[in-house]
């Protein structure tokens, strides 16, 4: 029975290994030949149509050089 351990968990590990790596294979696979950049973000997450919400710009602050020490 204890020689059966080492083999269970090979194809238990086996298994997660095929899984992550068709992961990485698929998202590979739609960046390089889809060209999708995409995967795993909202593609309109800052959106207003997504939020209901309008998203603020960025505030520009304008900055005196002869304040900062360099």
């Amino acid at each position: 029975m204890g020689k059966l351990i080492p083999g269970v968990g090979a194809l238990i590990n086996g298994g997660f290994d095929f899984a992550e790596t068709k992961a990485i294979a698929h998202r590979a696979y739609k960046m390089f030949i889809d060209g999708d950049f995409s995967v795993g973000e909202d593609k309109h997450r800052n959106s207003k149509e997504s939020t209901g919400k309008i998203v603020a710009e960025p505030e520009i602050i304008d900055v005196d050089p002869e304040i900062i020490d360099v």
